[in-house]
């Protein structure tokens, strides 16, 4: 045996050292004794419970009421009834068969409560689901693709035989974008869109209602035509060329659409499109961008014309 090793019942090879075949018994001994060590715990301890329950409730009544415990999916607690009110148990709970269970009755009372609750709605969605389209604010890229996918959604779903209406209360904006929504309501003439002037209908916004296929303003409502602006020059001088020929391109296409929806000469609106031209409604039904000016008290006729 080698010097300083402690004197043990081990077996030792010829070289001295313990065999791995030792190593892997000791380890599995160890193991095994500390799974029943473990076991011997949790069965003291469950012992231990036992004898703590049967001492608070020596007679061991288990069927008592104050004990059941209905395991259910419902957020509404049986115990919530009062018991100390005096009513009967069916003059707190409606609609409740005398005969039902704790749990059926908890369950028609959450179903009560439900229905009772108010539903709320985005105003616009529900205008939206009538037909009833609104463009109150400057036109940009992400507003555009909005009301260009509503109108066709509106075209090809509305099983109401009623014509989509687009209240218009917009200072411009997005050329493109507008223009957009414009060959939209060209797509959709199975249904024309109807028009409304609400407030201003300035720049590329009156591009739009005169799209319409019956356009109307309010008697207060203002029109503004003018030729698309390019942004503040700060492009190099390559990229103003190019985007001097798309305004171009942008403004012989605004000009061709009034001439072909007002009736006027192409030189009339390019003399009228190198300035802001304001107009009011009824300048604007003279004008020709708009077919007629709601009145101001209310006109069931009018009214009939605009939402049939």
């Amino acid at each position: 045996m080698p010097i300083g090793v402690p004197k043990v019942d081990v077996p030792y090879d010829d070289e001295g050292k313990i065999p791995i075949r030792y190593h892997y018994h000791r380890k599995k001994k160890r193991r095994v004794e500390a799974l029943d060590k473990n076991k011997e715990k949790e069965k003291e301890k469950d012992e231990n419970l036992d004898d703590k329950t049967h001492t608070e409730n020596p007679n061991n009544n288990t069927d008592s009421d104050t004990d059941v415990n209905y395991n259910t999916d419902s957020d509404t607690d049986v115990n919530d009834y009062e018991p100390s009110s005096q009513e009967p148990y069916k003059a707190r709970v409606d609609d409740v068969d005398p005969d039902d269970s704790p749990y059926e009755a908890a369950k028609k009372r959450k179903k009560k409560q439900e229905e009772e609750e108010t539903n709320w709605y985005d105003l616009l969605e529900v205008l939206y689901c009538e037909g009833l389209i609104f463009i109150g604010q400057e036109i940009t890229k992400k507003l555009a693709n909005s009301v260009v996918g509503l109108m066709v959604y509106l075209d090809q779903e509305d099983q109401h035989d009623r014509h989509p209406t687009m209240f218009i209360n917009s200072p411009g904006g997005f050329a493109l974008g507008g223009l957009a929504i414009y060959d939209t309501l060209d797509l959709v003439r199975g249904k024309a869109v109807q028009t409304i002037a609400i407030g201003i209908a300035a720049s590329i916004a009156s591009v739009v209602l005169i799209g319409g296929g019956l356009r109307v303003a309010m008697h207060n409502a203002t029109v503004m035509i003018r030729q698309p602006r390019m942004k503040v020059f700060r492009d190099e001088a390559s990229e103003i060329v190019l985007e001097s020929r798309i305004l171009l391109d942008l403004r012989n296409s605004i000009t061709e659409i009034y001439v072909r929806k007002t009736g006027k000469t192409h030189m009339c609106i390019t003399r009228d499109l190198e300035v802001e031209k304001f107009m009011t409604a009824k300048d604007a039904e003279n004008y020709g961008i708009i077919d007629g000016v709601a009145a101001k008290k209310t006109d069931d006729t009018m009214f009939d014309l605009i939402f049939s």
